[in-house]
């Protein structure tokens, strides 16, 4: 069946809409957090007030699940691509999609990876792209998904089993576990991974062999450095900057 090839497209449009919001939604969220990090008491040490943990805790759950739903509407977003999937091919991945999100993932780079036939840059094979970008969908989109569906039921400070007969103490952990720090690495990295996507899709015999190499060594490289931070550093980040201008903040 023929691709959708108009940027007018109803679908698609929605979709960048959606995007967008959660987009903002992400942004002015973000400044609260950071905010409230940054006036915590002892201004001028990377300690963080008990209350003021407490605050950020709920918050970053709130930041969570914009997270979740930022990553399945870009999903959407990138299937309705113009000159992208073939309305079969998005009908297959909507399909998966309706049990399991991280299969309608793969199933879409699967198929954008079948169109690519030229060699990538820095010798990497096929097969080593799609370890790569299975890799990064299942650390960074298959836990998250999984921990979404518990805070969307209410599930906020202590997790049950599905059939919400006994508690899911694996689960709970996990969720006591949730941090705003991460969860914006998390942001960035998907948005990098999505810059892959968006040329596998759109160009996969050109613009793709050419930048993956660069893009999925951004992303590792930027693991890699993010994997201490935390809200005391993000604190002494933030203060770092300068004094908090209530007027007009910047999103940092």
């Amino acid at each position: 069946m023929k691709k959708v090839n108009d940027h007018n497209d109803p679908l698609y449009k929605g979709w960048v809409q959606n995007v967008k919001s959660l987009n903002r939604s992400r942004s002015n969220l973000k400044r609260i957090i950071n905010r409230t990090l940054k006036a915590s008491n002892p201004p001028d040490s990377n300690e963080i007030e008990r209350l003021d943990l407490e605050v950020i805790e709920f918050l970053t759950k709130s930041y969570f699940i914009i997270y979740s739903s930022y990553t399945e509407a870009m999903l959407l977003k990138l299937l309705y691509l113009p000159n992208s999937y073939t309305q079969d091919e998005v009908s297959i991945v909507l399909n998966l999609k309706k049990n399991n999100v991280i299969s309608a993932w793969l199933k879409a780079i699967e198929i954008a990876l079948n169109k690519n036939t030229l060699p990538v840059n820095g010798g990497v094979t096929k097969e080593d792209c799609n370890e790569r970008l299975r890799y990064i969908t299942k650390k960074y989109l298959k836990e998250p998904s999984l921990l979404r569906n518990k805070l969307v039921h209410g599930q906020w400070s202590v997790a049950y089993k599905s059939n919400l007969l006994a508690l899911d103490s694996a689960a709970t952990t996990k969720i006591s576990e949730v941090d705003y720090v991460k969860i914006d690495v998390w942001f960035q990295i998907f948005n990098m991974f999505a810059d892959i996507l968006i040329q596998l899709i759109q160009s996969p015999n050109k613009g793709f062999p050419f930048q993956y190499y660069s893009l999925i060594e951004k992303i590792e490289l930027f693991a890699i450095k993010s994997q201490q931070w935390n809200l005391r550093s993000k604190k002494y980040e933030l203060i770092s900057k300068g004094p908090i201008n209530f007027v007009k903040e910047l999103n940092i």
